[in-house]
């Protein structure tokens, strides 16, 4: 889940759910001291208490994960979650491998916002239908560049959809039709 939803509020409800959380703590004065103390060789991984301003208490556990080739002032991100492991050296490499996941949701939002139609309509069919042709277009990107992914063109020479928008483009105004 996404920092905003780190609050004593969220995580009982999640918890009551039986639902498994991992969320990236937000930047404060406590975390930065925290930081210090992994750094100094510290336990990356312990119990972190939460309370809001009318006393009600949360309890997480707090990861905290190495980034790889980092510079020194941004080397460590931090995480909260309720999986528990009885090896902490598992927890430390289960959560970034699992945080990474959601970044694929994430670059998802990113090429429907690029690829999305827009409408003033208030009519909600129009919008459906707009939405829907959005999701279209953007899945067949992805087939697309996994087509040419597949095919040998490899990761660098994968293409854009700013890219693949101009070529589908270019083809239908040279043909007068969709290929």
């Amino acid at each position: 889940m996404d920092r905003g939803f780190n609050s004593v509020d969220n995580i009982p409800e999640m918890e009551s759910l039986w639902m498994s959380y991992v969320m990236p703590l937000k930047g404060s004065d406590r975390l930065r001291e925290i930081l210090e103390e992994v750094d100094a060789g510290g336990d990356p991984v312990r119990e972190y208490a939460m309370a809001n301003k009318a006393g009600r208490r949360s309890t997480s556990t707090l990861v905290v994960c190495r980034k790889k080739n980092a510079k020194a002032a941004d080397r460590y991100v931090a995480f909260i979650t309720n999986i528990k492991m009885g090896n902490p050296g598992d927890l430390i490499r289960l959560i970034p491998r699992t945080y990474r996941r959601w970044w694929g949701i994430e670059v998802g939002y990113l090429v429907l916002k690029q690829v999305r139609a827009k409408t003033k309509s208030p009519r909600a069919a129009a919008r459906l239908l707009l939405m829907f042709f959005s999701l279209a277009y953007a899945n067949f990107w992805l087939f697309y560049r996994r087509v040419l992914i597949s095919a040998g063109a490899g990761k660098a020479k994968a293409l854009p959809i700013a890219d693949y928008s101009d070529l589908l483009w270019l083809r239908i105004a040279a043909r007068g039709r969709p290929p």
